[in-house]
């Protein structure tokens, strides 16, 4: 990335001192200053404000506590609430502001000869997504580490920036002449369909639903340049057609049917949550915004707590959002000029004559589309902070501009030149050693080698806050606290840097002033480790729950600590405030619940009366645990012999028989269940089993025990805690066998489980559809805790298949 900046600034160097020397149309004009605007933008919010000044601007009410905290009050403050990443988005503008001006000076010829790139790079996009997708997304051709790695992503990380990239040469290669700039025009149709065609396939590929979504538009821009004098309705009609046997086609592809199926979960990818609260950040910030690249450090302050993920949110996925929060109003103002512009720039070059043309109809129509598709997905995403698509995007944007053209000659001037040259190498040379500096800087991040990164920039809050780090750790709290001040003093909402000072206050025995430090720390988000760890510590000495509660689930959404935090939640079911606390956090169906509620069945320490209060607060909260969700929990407390505790649980969960899943309808294909009360099949060999719903079903899906003649013992089973009493085991059963042959049951008692339990005698009577009843008693002793009940099949000459549903345990009066 900085070697693109350096070239950038160069060619900005050179090109702007020759504006002079052309002849630029006043709409042109304009839209140079407002380019100019934008890059002054990020400067602006990096010029020092008086302490007074900068404390009433919006929003920074949590950056000023901190200062003062910090010990840094009264001292000027940027606009910016982190310098560094504005000056960073700064030089990330250079690169498309120069193929902005630089294609102001091409002719016709010289942008064709643009548009041919993008189509080459493009081209080469979808090959290297095709291989990507045949290896599986993994060997030589994944070019970079991706969460959307298995999808066709060419030369980027993200699928959608992919997608967009291959609609931006799809429009293009539309263009005629494009395949042969010396005016032969036979042979370019069928290399341009070739062309947008692996493109259109390309997209699929990526499985960006953006991309999808924009896919038919490009697919009319490339018809509508490729084919302009065939959109009569005869040859529109037949082109509807075609297309729709192509989509119904393409449709049936697996590429297409992932797409299709990522729509149904479209409501999960969290974007309508990332808008509202950047919306609400925006209000916050408005009207003159956060600073250019700090949505980063504003969205963690303002993330709710069951909307933290895995992932940090790294960009609002609406960069109009995301201008208004970091730019505020001015930056809106700005977009609004830009865009007028270019529309009133791109209907007038349609609109203007063949003679008064300075580049052909097809040229200005893809250039516009271009434009106003990477518009669109900005609207979904942020393609635009990404330079592969923001350097196309300028020069396709200039090009809706009348090009300069060149004055007549006059005589030179040389010390007018020198002039224009001298702040322009001035200026590229400050900005030349701004993109090294922090390009080196950036290198030794990555290697955490942050006392070199400050050699280079010095006034790194990045580099500063890592060393802080690095001295806590070693103990050296005095270097460590100086080390956070000088972070904290460039970047207020550094949460790392506010760690490591209230740390080495605490350290000095300054509690009262570690824990204001800490406090703040606390809200500048949920994801900093090492501050929500101190102040679940801190809250738990002064036996604040509901803090304890709330940090602890910040960090298991992350999956960071889980036996540890795990751990501190059961230990606060002790205690009746505590328990409330869980049970509020386990409401939110958080990630981990049920880890948790399987965890206390390990725990010793976790008495049966404190989880059956917690299932009792959840269903009084409107989220009770269910079977399913229990019975891990369940499997705990029986291999601990926790036998009244297992029914305790059961009942709380909303287990209302005494056995589990009799009609065998919530236990998916196969009898795998874990703990009692759920159907389990030992692999008896010989016998397959499964849970199907039958031709002549009795109701619903029923056990399929399916066996060959070896087969002889338990084919399935289920253990039970019932009280002592006599009993009746009722089910159904339909097997076309004689009734010697039929399967009996079989009660084996905990904690041995005899193996060798006589099979019980059953009873049975007819029904419907080809379905007798069964029944079988016996009894349950004191001596018997808890039960086991068993399935037995015994054998018999060659293979046959029996159904057995709605088996129910009932009890019996006594004698």
């Amino acid at each position: 990335m900085t070697a693109v900046q350096i070239i950038a600034i160069l060619g900005l160097c050179w090109l702007v001192p020759k504006l002079a020397d052309v002849k630029i149309a006043p709409i042109t004009w304009a839209a140079l200053l407002v380019l100019l605007a934008t890059l002054l933008m990020p400067v602006f919010q990096l010029v020092p404000l008086p302490w007074a000044l900068w404390t009433e601007l919006p929003g920074r009410e949590l950056a000023e506590a901190i200062r003062t905290r910090s010990g840094l009050a009264n001292s000027a403050s940027p606009l910016s609430l982190r310098p560094e990443a504005t000056l960073q988005d700064l030089l990330a503008l250079l690169p498309p502001a120069a193929a902005f001006v630089a294609v102001l000076f091409l002719d016709e010829r010289g942008r064709m000869a643009v548009l041919r790139a993008l189509v080459a790079v493009a081209v080469l996009n979808a090959v290297l997504g095709a291989l990507q997708l045949a290896y599986g997304g993994a060997g030589l051709f994944a070019v970079f580490h991706s969460a959307h790695r298995g999808d066709a992503l060419g030369l980027f990380v993200n699928h959608n920036h992919s997608a967009t990239f291959l609609l931006i040469g799809m429009v293009a290669s539309g263009v005629p002449r494009l395949f042969d700039g010396r005016g032969r025009t036979a042979g370019q149709w069928p290399v341009a369909v070739g062309v947008a065609t692996l493109l259109a396939l390309a997209v699929l590929g990526t499985t960006s639903r953006t991309g999808l979504l924009t896919l038919p538009i490009a697919l009319l821009l490339f018809a509508y340049l490729r084919f302009p004098h065939g959109w009569r309705w005869q040859w529109g009609l037949a082109g509807a057609l075609l297309l729709a046997a192509i989509v119904v086609g393409l449709a049936q592809t697996p590429l297409a049917q992932t797409t299709l199926a990522r729509f149904a979960v479209v409501d999960q990818d969290g974007r309508q949550t990332f808008w509202s609260n950047t919306l609400y950040a925006i209000g916050r910030y408005f009207p003159w915004g956060s600073g250019f690249g700090t949505f980063t450090t504003i969205y963690p302050t303002i993330e709710p707590l069951d909307q933290v993920v895995v992932p940090i949110v790294n960009h609002a996925h609406n960069d109009y959002l995301e201008l208004a929060l970091e730019g505020g109003f001015p930056a809106m103002l700005l977009l609004a000029a830009a865009l007028s512009l270019a529309v009133f720039a791109w209907l007038r070059a349609l609109s203007a004559p063949p003679a008064d043309r300075w580049q052909s109809r097809s040229l200005t129509i893809a250039a516009g589309g271009i434009v106003a598709i990477v518009l669109l997905h900005s609207a979904d995403d942020y393609p635009l902070r990404m330079s592969a698509i923001a350097v196309p995007f300028a020069a396709c944007l200039a090009m809706s501009f009348p090009r300069g053209r060149r004055r007549h000659a006059r005589p030179g001037r040389p010390a007018w030149r020198w002039v224009r040259l001298v702040p322009a190498m001035a200026a590229g040379l400050l900005l030349g050693w701004q993109a090294v500096s922090m390009g080196v800087a950036s290198f030794f991040l990555l290697r955490d080698a942050p006392g070199q990164a400050v050699r280079w920039r010095s006034g790194s809050a990045d580099a500063w806050s890592r060393i802080a780090t690095q001295r806590a750790i070693a103990a050296d709290w005095s270097g460590s606290a100086d080390a956070a001040r000088i972070a904290l003093e460039r970047a207020p909402m550094d949460a790392a840097a506010l760690r490591a000072l209230g740390l080495a206050e605490a350290a000095a025995k300054r509690m009262d002033v570690a824990a204001q430090l800490m406090l703040l720390a606390g809200q500048l988000g949920w994801r900093d480790i090492p501050t929500q760890l101190w102040l679940i510590q801190r809250s738990n000495e002064v036996e604040d729950r509901v803090v304890v509660a709330q940090r602890a689930d910040g960090l298991l959404r992350q999956n960071t600590q889980s036996v540890l935090l795990l751990g501190t939640l059961r230990d606060l079911l002790a205690d009746p405030a505590g328990g409330i606390a869980v049970a509020k956090q386990l409401a939110l169906r958080p990630p981990w619940r049920q880890a948790f509620l399987a965890s206390l069945g390990g725990d010793g320490r976790v008495r049966g009366e404190e989880i059956a209060a917690l299932y009792r607060q959840l269903a009084a909260a409107g989220a009770p645990a269910d079977t399913a969700e229990s019975a891990a929990l369940l499997d705990g407390l029986w291999r601990a012999g926790r036998y009244p505790e297992v029914e305790a649980v059961w009942r709380a969960a909303g287990g209302e028989k005494l056995v589990g899943d009799g009609a065998f309808e919530r236990s998916g294909s196969a009898p795998r269940g874990i703990g009692p009360f759920t159907w389990q099949a030992p692999g008896l060999l010989g016998a397959n089993v499964g849970i199907e719903t039958p031709d002549h079903a009795w109701q619903g899906k029923a056990l399929l025990v399916a066996t060959k003649s070896i087969a002889a013992g338990p084919a399935v089973r289920q253990r039970l805690v019932l009280a002592p009493g006599r009993y009746a085991l009722r089910f159904m059963l339909r097997d076309g066998g004689k009734a010697a042959t039929r399967p009996s049951w079989a009660m084996a008692c905990a904690p041995a489980f005899s193996t060798d339990s006589p099979s019980l005698p059953t009873a049975w009577s007819a029904a419907q559809r080809g379905w007798v009843r069964g029944e079988a008693r016996f009894e349950v002793g004191p001596a018997c805790p808890a039960q086991e009940i068993r399935l037995i099949v015994t054998p018999m000459q060659g293979v046959r298949s029996l159904w057995i549903d709605e088996v129910s345990v009932a009890r019996m009066p006594s004698k």
